[in-house]
């Protein structure tokens, strides 16, 4: 015991001294994890990691359980169908690529089905952190990007519970008909548990956060030591206990609760993952590592662009999302391990993937935080994925417009509606082909496009403008848009909108007429709220009445207000 304690002692200080370096150079702590146990693994050869190996279990069916409770019915209705499409497409066409490869480089037909598994899916937690680190989450690429993570998250749970099942050593007929049987009856028992038993359950404990806490980790613990008891892997438990409890109102507070707990038992799975890669066969499998990682680092990436853009998005949205999935997930390094563990794959192939998983990783970091000077960089060549002509331009030739939108959603949408009502004489522009579908059946002048591209600016009906309105709150469009007008239509009254305070002191400079700030605008209808209540205490009914008249709307019409996840 004291012999654990001192070498989990020495990886955890390793790893937290290296995620100190990978954190000032903007990378995922999963790399510094990763190469902590590649940097101890000569001076722990041929110990025994048995007890390292079962706390990396823990961490692992702590991932897949919060994993599992992110699947609830009513959150995977909402994966959009470019995402669906998308997500489908790419793991079908970097599979095949990667199984391709691995028969090539003279893997057997199962090894290369496990190449393919490992190369198809992209990971959720390095994704999810970067975007909410950028803000960039609640962006339409960010709430596409995570809707294809969703869409491969299912897919990498079937192919789990594939696995759990032939990999079993009882492999007859008989056998497999009774796991079958067995998996149904697990099935549907967790369903009724899910359905009409846990809700009840878990509300009357949800007074006490420890309670909840206690509960969470005792349900994870025996549904996972159930299936493992009757055959299946204790990874498919955990995730159907998470999704079993996925329909429960608390499952914010659940997944957040555990998540610090799970970080600690998740940070032994990769230092591991580093202990198993053989050092001495590196430069053996280096070749491989290098184009298996040009597949997911470049194949990734324009199989995502040519199907966004055919579905008819700009680059401003295939692009960055396609940057964002450029590399393999935790489920690759999962689904390794398990076949690794049963004998199925050759010693070198988790060093392999191990390879492949720091390369494409460290480089898709990069991507992301780049992704707007590469949009640039990359313009006419990533231009050539867009099909605008896919979305039908709901303008009437030779309209002049008095008022021009940019941005229909959240901000933008009570905007319309106010111009609406008014019948002023307005154009909407969005690059969202989804928001263009529905703002055109409502007879609302709208044109497809990218506010951040120059000649689309400059082909607008300028000539009765007045009034310019952007609710996209990235400073470089919002800059172009004061340029371009003060160019076109000089003295129209320009409203923008910025997160940032220094931002939003440079527009002014520039030359905005005002800066809309939501944040700070939300505290100033709050004080203006009261001030009515104080004169009219009926102020208050009537503005939740309105209130939940517009929120219904909003919801009708699948719009969301960020959240922020700390």
């Amino acid at each position: 015991m004291t012999s654990l304690f001192i070498e989990l002692g020495l990886l955890v200080a390793l790893a937290g001294g290296l995620s100190i370096i990978a954190s000032l150079l903007r990378q995922p702590l999963i790399i510094a994890y990763i190469a902590t146990g590649i940097l101890v693994s000569p001076l722990l050869l041929g110990a025994d990691h048995a007890s390292l190996e079962a706390l990396s279990q823990i961490g692992i069916a702590l991932l897949l359980f919060i994993v599992g409770l992110g699947l609830s019915p009513t959150v995977l209705k909402k994966i959009g169908g470019v995402a669906l499409v998308t997500g489908v497409i790419q793991i079908a066409v970097i599979g095949g690529l990667a199984f391709m490869m691995g028969q090539w480089f003279g893997y057997g037909v199962l090894s290369s089905l496990y190449l393919a598994a490992a190369l198809a899916f992209s990971s959720t937690i390095v994704v999810v952190h970067v975007l909410t680190e950028r803000g960039h989450l609640e962006k339409l690429y960010g709430t596409i990007t995570v809707g294809i993570l969703l869409v491969q998250d299912v897919v990498a749970v079937v192919l789990l519970m594939g696995m759990s099942t032939f990999s079993l050593s009882d492999a007859s007929e008989e056998g497999m008909l009774m796991l079958v049987a067995r998996g149904g009856i697990l099935l549907f028992v967790l369903g009724i548990a899910g359905a009409y038993i846990l809700p009840h359950v878990v509300r009357s404990i949800a007074r006490s956060r420890e309670l909840l806490f206690i509960f969470s980790l005792a349900w994870l613990f025996v549904v996972a030591g159930v299936f493992y008891t009757w055959g299946f892997s204790v990874e498919v438990g955990a995730l159907l206990a998470g999704v079993a409890l996925s329909v429960s109102v608390y499952r914010f507070e659940i997944s957040a609760r555990l998540r610090s707990i799970r970080d600690f038992f998740i940070i032994v799975f990769f230092v591991l993952l580093g202990l198993s890669a053989d050092i001495d066969s590196i430069t053996l499998v280096l070749p491989a590592a290098l184009l298996l990682s040009l597949v997911v680092i470049i194949g990734k990436p324009l199989v995502v662009m040519i199907v966004m853009g055919l579905l008819g998005y700009t680059r401003r949205a295939y692009v960055p999302a396609g940057l964002a999935l450029a590399q393999i997930s935790e489920f690759s390094f999962i689904l390794i391990a398990r076949g690794f563990d049963t004998g199925a794959l050759p010693a070198e192939f988790m060093t392999l993937i191990t390879l492949v998983g720091l390369i494409s990783i460290t480089a898709s970091t990069y991507f992301i935080h780049y992704s707007e000077p590469l949009i640039r960089f990359l313009g006419p060549v990533v231009a050539l994925f867009e099909r605008a002509s896919a979305v039908a331009r709901s303008e009437k030739e030779g309209a002049k417009p008095e008022f021009l939108l940019f941005g229909h959603n959240r901000i933008g949408y009570a905007v319309m509606e106010y111009f609406r009502k008014k019948h002023a004489s307005l154009l909407v522009i969005d690059y969202d082909p989804a928001i263009v579908e529905r703002v055109s059946a409502q007879g609302v002048p709208v044109r497809y496009g990218d506010a951040s591209d120059e000649d689309l600016l400059a082909s607008l009906p300028w000539e009765h403008v007045r009034y310019v309105i952007s609710t996209i709150p990235e400073e470089e469009v919002s800059m172009l848009i004061v340029r371009v007008v003060e160019r076109y239509r000089k003295g129209a009254t320009v409203i923008v909108t910025s997160h940032d305070i220094d931002e939003a002191l440079r527009l002014y400079e520039r030359g905005a007429s005002f800066v809309i700030m939501p944040h700070f605008l939300g505290g100033d209808f709050l004080v203006q709220m009261l001030q009515d209540m104080a004169k009219r205490p009926v102020a208050l009914r009537a503005a939740r009445r309105h209130a939940l008249l517009e929120l219904r709307a909003r919801k009708q019409l699948g719009q969301a207000h960020p959240r922020y996840i700390h």
